[in-house]
């Protein structure tokens, strides 16, 4: 998908914005300038859309965490 801003030929990579258009967005909003939700009805945002996909650190870390939790879990419930 290409950047929904006109004449920026990148590619949208958040909320329908390439790298540099997003970023000026960003510290736009931050700045009190505007709101996401102004820019989306300007047509110059889309609305945020979570990731469906896991990235294969964040799996392997969540893996990891409920594997240590769980022997935390089991280990705590022996010596109950």
């Amino acid at each position: 998908m290409k950047c929904v801003v006109p004449n920026c030929k990148r590619e949208a990579v958040s909320r329908g914005l390439c790298r540099s258009c997003y970023q000026v967005a960003s510290r736009m909003v931050k700045m009190g300038e505007l709101t996401w939700q102004q820019l989306e009805s300007y047509k110059l945002a889309v609305k945020f859309a979570p990731r469906k996909r896991i990235s294969p650190l964040r799996q392997a870390l969540m893996n990891i965490l409920s594997s240590e939790d769980a022997r935390y879990q089991s280990h705590e419930y022996q010596n109950a």
